[in-house]
């Protein structure tokens, strides 16, 4: 009996992963990797081999959120990441993580991590 399901067992293919599924995935690993290059969406899509609007609903599908939001939540967790970790200026961490405005980098920071990124520095060091 074990071998029998052994057997079915090792006989059940794997589900197929869905095409949405799997361009989010490799959308992630492009941003992972690119963060520094200061990509859109229109250009990740296009790195993809998609349109913007079929990348926009294949990650909304899967994670609930847009790509926008993907690509801010990772600048602001790499920028955090470089608050804690160096003394660079606010203006050389928004460099390092792909913004070329300072200003609109603190204001994209203090949208997702409700301060801004001196505070949030100052909160790292008293703590």
């Amino acid at each position: 009996m074990l071998h029998e399901l052994n057997r079915a067992y090792a006989a059940a293919p794997a589900p197929p992963q869905s095409t949405a599924l799997t361009i989010t995935n490799r959308f992630k690993q492009l941003v992972a990797t690119s963060l520094k290059s200061n990509y859109s969406i229109s250009d990740y899509a296009n790195l993809l081999h998609i349109s913007p609007n079929h990348l926009t609903k294949s990650v909304r599908s899967i994670t609930g959120k847009s790509p926008t939001k993907w690509l801010e939540e990772t600048i602001v967790l790499e920028a955090k990441a470089l608050l804690f970790q160096s003394t660079l200026s606010v203006a050389e961490i928004a460099s390092e993580v792909g913004v070329t405005d300072p200003s609109y980098f603190s204001r994209l920071f203090k949208k997702h991590a409700g301060v801004s990124p001196l505070v949030f520095r100052r909160m790292i060091e008293k703590s």
